[in-house]
């Protein structure tokens, strides 16, 4: 309980202040998205697996100018089922441009690709992976250096193992946290 109550208080302290968000050509962008959840999959009429999800995805980059930042993506995930576990890694780099909307609420769009490998339990061998996206989104600064963020985005995965592979896309959202360390 005083932990809810000290990151409150500290959330609204920050929030109060009215300063316009500010990302100068030389900042250093710190961040990235983390999520749990769980799933249920029927295989058949009698089987069911059900699974949690843990995905880490931090971000760093620099800003080339006061609205495009460059840098890199780092991709963990871990899927734990009762039939076995799957480990996957990706990393590559990306890009982002911002535009203000309002005082504290900025649009970006934002560019990735990424490749990487999965390891999936009891198989020997590993694919090789391959994701690209895109998509929108929005940053809202609480402070001149914090931003909490959504982004939608499309994103292709492609997967190759043994000189066979397919691929498979979808949209995702991510919500995500973002530090801005200004050179100034």
């Amino acid at each position: 309980m005083k932990i809810s109550l000290t990151l409150f208080i500290l959330v609204v302290g920050i929030s109060i202040q009215k300063v316009q968000a500010q990302f100068n050509k030389g900042a250093r962008l710190l961040g990235g998205t983390a999520s749990l959840s769980m799933k249920s999959v029927s295989e058949s009429q009698s089987s069911t697996v059900s699974a949690f999800i843990v995905r880490l995805a931090p971000r760093f980059g620099v800003a080339l100018s006061n609205q495009m930042i460059v840098g890199g993506i780092l991709s963990l995930d871990y899927e734990g089922s009762n039939v076995g576990g799957t480990t996957t890694i990706k990393a590559g780099p990306m890009a982002r441009y911002y535009f203000p909307i309002q005082q504290k609420l900025y649009g970006f769009g934002e560019l990735a690709a990424q490749v990487g490998t999965t390891k999936i339990s009891k198989v020997d061998s590993s694919p090789f992976l391959t994701d690209f996206s895109i998509g929108p989104g929005a940053s809202y600064f609480v402070n001149r250096s914090f931003a909490v963020e959504a982004l939608l985005k499309y994103a292709n995965v492609g997967s190759r193992i043994n000189g066979k592979g397919g691929s498979q896309g979808g949209v995702y959202f991510s919500i995500g946290v973002q530090a801005f360390l200004r050179k100034d």
